[in-house]
């Protein structure tokens, strides 16, 4: 909310009376950020430098030499990929458009953007543990086919729910709520699409 303050002069039988008037005027947000996408990078970094250290550092050779787990370095450039991995493809912004809303990542390049009408239904959940404050995304049918058809041999990896963490999921729901479009059931809208195309036999 914005306070905007209003200061009027007027006179009143030769006396000056100052009097204001606050004004509250609410502007929706159009950015959402989340503050774990870096702790959770530095965590998932950790968790390859922690077998790092333990095996070059803690295993010996058959009469005790050091160093000898020289294969214990394979967890260094892992530990780097994963951070760098985890920073660049996980939504650190989320910029709300008229149609659609666009996720950036911690540079500020695009990840991906979702339209409004491939969206079935906004909720939120609060102190997940790797999460934080999230937001759940749960795509139409037609949305998460399309997007299974497009990964190929990966579609197993595609979700039609989805968790972000954003400081501010309660707050994105409560406003956005109602850019959401309850898209009919993919069966129901090929039905649809069959009656337009053929009329006649539909009524037969």
């Amino acid at each position: 909310q914005i306070a905007e303050f209003f200061f009027l002069d007027s006179k009143y039988k030769n006396r000056s009376i100052s009097f204001s008037i606050l004004l509250f005027s609410s502007i929706k947000m159009t950015e959402y950020k989340s503050s774990r996408v870096l702790p959770q990078a530095i965590l998932q970094a950790l968790c390859q430098l922690a077998p790092f250290f333990g095996c070059f550092f803690g295993i010996r050779g058959p009469d005790g030499q050091w160093p000898e787990a020289w294969w214990s370095l394979c967890f260094l450039p892992a530990a780097f990929g994963v951070f760098f991995s985890h920073l660049h493809w996980t939504p650190y912004k989320l910029v709300v458009e008229d149609e659609k809303i666009v996720a950036y990542n911690i540079w500020g390049i695009e990840v991906e953007g979702l339209a409004w009408s491939n969206i079935d239904s906004l909720d939120f959940k609060k102190n997940g543990c790797w999460y934080g404050n999230h937001l759940i995304v749960s795509l139409t049918e037609s949305a998460y086919l399309a997007r299974k058809e497009c990964a190929g041999c990966c579609k197993c990896c595609v979700f039609k729910t989805f968790y972000l963490s954003l400081d501010n999921a309660e707050q994105f729901v409560d406003e956005y709520q109602k850019n959401v479009t309850n898209e009919p059931d993919v069966e129901e809208a090929r039905d649809a699409e069959k009656e337009a195309e053929n009329p006649d036999e539909m009524d037969a």
